[in-house]
């Protein structure tokens, strides 16, 4: 587990195991249509190589310095949860982020949610 918390602390620059308030492991881990190639089940986080998702915010909510997104996917109506570490974005902005962990059943201590599937990345540059 230890293993596991260090390399996603790598990934996104931080431990969000002890910010994020992630209680579990998730249960199962299948990339949304928007991050094809893999539909292989595990119960480790998917790590998502290079991946750029490009689309538009729906929603905003900020907690402890996490941004979750609900981000409509450009050229689909699918939309997905994605967690930024710092960013400062608004409802409507239009965005490409790097989508690098997808996670199933995470549960934030902080907001006090349940998300089936999010996504954490940074923003594009």
């Amino acid at each position: 587990m230890s293993q596991l918390k260090e390399r996603i602390a790598g990934v996104l620059g931080l431990s969000f195991f002890g910010i994020l308030g992630c209680s579990s492991q998730p249960t199962a881990v299948v990339p949304p249509a928007g991050l094809a190639g893999s539909n292989v089940l595990t119960t480790e986080p998917s790590v998502v190589p290079a991946k750029i998702l490009h689309g538009k915010v729906q929603e905003v909510v900020a907690e402890k310095g996490v941004t979750y997104l609900l981000f409509a996917l450009e050229g689909s109506e699918q939309k997905v949860w994605v967690a930024l570490v710092g960013a400062q974005v608004k409802v409507g902005d239009k965005l490409s982020i790097n989508a690098e962990i997808e996670m199933r059943d995470f549960f934030s201590k902080g907001l006090n949610r349940k998300f089936n599937s999010i996504i954490f990345g940074k923003i594009a540059a």
